[in-house]
C-alpha cells in the first residue's frame, strides 16, 4: 500500500509539472512516436539555443522529465541551465527531476531551495505551487 501512495504522490507533483506546459506533438498518434517526438524536439530546442540560454536548457530538461524520457541527458541539461543562472525555475524542474528517480530527500531540499530564492528574489512572488510539491514529496517522506 505505502508504494501505491507513493506512485500516486508522486504522479500528483508530476502533473503540476505540467502546468501551463503544452505540446502539441502529444496530441496524436501512438504514445512512443510522440515520447520520441518530444525527445527530438528537446534537442533541437538546445541545440538551436544561444550557449547562455538557461532558461530554454531547463525548459528541455522538462519536458524529458514530464514523459520520462532521456533522463541523463535532460540532467546535463539542467546542470548545464543552474551552472548559467540558479533560478527558481530551474531549481524546481531539479526537484522533479530527483522526485522522478526517487530521491525525495533531494528533491525536498532542492524545492524549499528554490522556494527559499523565489522569496527572497522576487517581490511578487507565488510559491503556492512549489507548496504543494513540498508537501507532496514531505508526505512520502514521512508518511
Amino acid at each position: 500500500m505505502r508504494n501505491s501512495v507513493k506512485r500516486t504522490l508522486v504522479a500528483g507533483v508530476m502533473s503540476l509539472s505540467l502546468i501551463g506546459m503544452t505540446n502539441s506533438l502529444w496530441a496524436a498518434g501512438p504514445k512512443e512516436k510522440n515520447e520520441s517526438r518530444a525527445v527530438l524536439k528537446a534537442r533541437e530546442m538546445v541545440e538551436e539555443s544561444a550557449y547562455h540560454d538557461w532558461k530554454t536548457l531547463a525548459k528541455a530538461a522538462e519536458r524529458c522529465i514530464v514523459i520520462d524520457k532521456n533522463l541523463k541527458e535532460a540532467y546535463d541539461w539542467l546542470s548545464m541551465s543552474l551552472d548559467l543562472n540558479e533560478s527558481v525555475y530551474n531549481l524546481t524542474v531539479l526537484g522533479d527531476y530527483y522526485l522522478k528517480n526517487d530521491l525525495p530527500v533531494k528533491a525536498m531540499n532542492t524545492y524549499l531551495k528554490a522556494l527559499g530564492k523565489g522569496r527572497s528574489e522576487i517581490e511578487d512572488f507565488d510559491g503556492r505551487e512549489l507548496e504543494s510539491k513540498v508537501w507532496v514529496v514531505r508526505n512520502i517522506i514521512y508518511p
